[in-house]
């Protein structure tokens, strides 16, 4: 199994994650809008296909194409380059801090089934 470590030190990896961002970018803007792949194409002055490339993650933008993009859907197409070390760091806190919450929301729902499930008193 590949550790974290070695995952972040693969291009595969950040280019996947680079496309998953530009796809929820994408789809949020068409809910955000109403709009469907075909009037986005429309909206941009691109193919159907085009659209559904970014949408099916099958695509490798040219930094130009990405940032043509970002801007088209009100995104600011910021490039933040952190050390590894760091990413890995915030990662890890950002992963415990989404179990300490998970857990946290699993004992307020047993919690509260307990409370709810009880007889009433006669």
């Amino acid at each position: 199994m590949t550790s974290r470590e070695e995952l972040f030190q693969q291009p595969e990896y950040w280019l996947e994650r680079i496309q998953n961002n530009v796809f929820r970018i994408v789809e949020d803007y068409m809910n955000r809008k109403g709009i469907n792949q075909s009037e986005l194409a429309q909206e941009w002055g691109v193919s159907k296909g085009y659209v559904s490339q970014i949408l099916n993650g099958n695509f490798n933008f040219s930094l130009t194409k990405l940032i043509e993009l970002c801007l088209k859907v009100g995104i600011a197409p910021e490039l933040v380059l952190t050390s590894l070390c760091d990413f890995t760091r915030h990662e890890e806190l950002r992963i415990n801090h989404l179990r300490t919450d998970s857990i946290h929301r699993i004992e307020m729902s047993i919690a509260s089934n307990e409370f709810f499930n009880e007889p009433l008193a006669a």
